[in-house]
């Protein structure tokens, strides 16, 4: 569970944010357009850096409220892993 904790939410995170570009693309993003690609970028700015299994804690949590922006209230898949990757996360921490 330790080692697959970074990759599953990278995957989280690169699944959300190849959704929301996709939306964007098709003109169907509730989101302001400009903010939701300056968080994208963000993210992905972080994701490329490569994170240890605290670091992507650490991040994830800092960064919940830009990722939650990000995610479709009507997506609820999404909103669980969102909600059980901020449990781990907090977990995570205080390695």
């Amino acid at each position: 569970m330790r080692k697959n904790f970074s990759y599953r939410i990278e995957r989280f995170l690169r699944a959300v944010i190849r959704h929301r570009r996709l939306l964007i693309s098709k003109n169907k993003s509730p989101v302001n357009k400009l903010r939701a690609l300056n968080l994208i970028a963000h993210i992905e700015r972080h994701l490329q850096s490569g994170f240890s299994n605290k670091g992507f804690a650490r991040f994830f949590l800092k960064n919940k409220d830009e990722i939650r922006y990000l995610i479709k209230d009507e997506d609820i898949k999404k909103l669980n892993d969102f909600n059980r990757f901020i449990h781990l996360s907090q977990s995570y921490q205080y390695l």
